[in-house]
């Protein structure tokens, strides 16, 4: 038989889909870097000594973004860069009671807890429109896995290393904790 007329053999497996275009399309990484600054920059602006909260909206959002289509270090990475410049930026005020060194030592256990709260939320990006193809999976199940993601990772901040993270404390708060009245439970 000639072999241009004998059959062809059918895959028994059908291929996937192919992905979508905007699947685990993100931003390069050098630009990741650069909006994970700028939104650690923002968020700090958002706290009560400067007063602008609508910019840690703006900057929670930045950050969210840089990290859409990351890989595992590269959302590591991306936090990192993000949470040094947040919390080096709002815990600068320990240098002046403490030093350089107790302040570096505070922003790199933040840090580590931004980079690792990075993680998670990347893999949502990655994850979660190819489980849920869906307007429903892209429009109301994404935003609240990445938001619920976000909170674990600050109600973790909040309460490591030391209870709380003095440098988000208010200023206010900060006067009360070393006046002899802010330790009797004032507040």
């Amino acid at each position: 038989m000639d072999a241009a007329l004998a059959p062809r053999a059918t895959p028994t497996r059908l291929a996937p889909p192919p992905e979508p275009a905007h699947a685990d399309s993100g931003m390069p990484i050098g630009i990741a870097l650069l909006a994970a600054a700028a939104a650690g920059l923002l968020l700090d602006a958002g706290f009560p000594d400067r007063g602008w909260w609508p910019l840690s909206i703006a900057g929670t959002a930045l950050l969210l973004l840089s990290l859409r289509g990351r890989s595992l270090r590269g959302a590591m990475l991306v936090g990192a860069v993000g949470g040094f410049v947040y919390y080096g930026a709002l815990i600068e005020w320990l240098t002046v009671y403490l030093g350089l060194v107790p302040w570096l030592a505070l922003t790199i256990a933040q840090v580590l807890w931004v980079a690792l709260g990075a993680v998670p939320i990347a893999l949502a990006w990655r994850w979660l429109p190819r489980a849920f193809p869906g307007g429903l999976g892209r429009r109301v199940l994404l935003p609240v896995v990445l938001a619920a993601f976000w909170m674990l990772r600050e109600s973790v901040a909040n309460v490591f290393p030391w209870a709380a993270s003095p440098g988000a404390a208010s200023p206010s708060r900060r006067r009360r904790a070393r006046s002899p009245a802010g330790s009797a439970g004032s507040g």
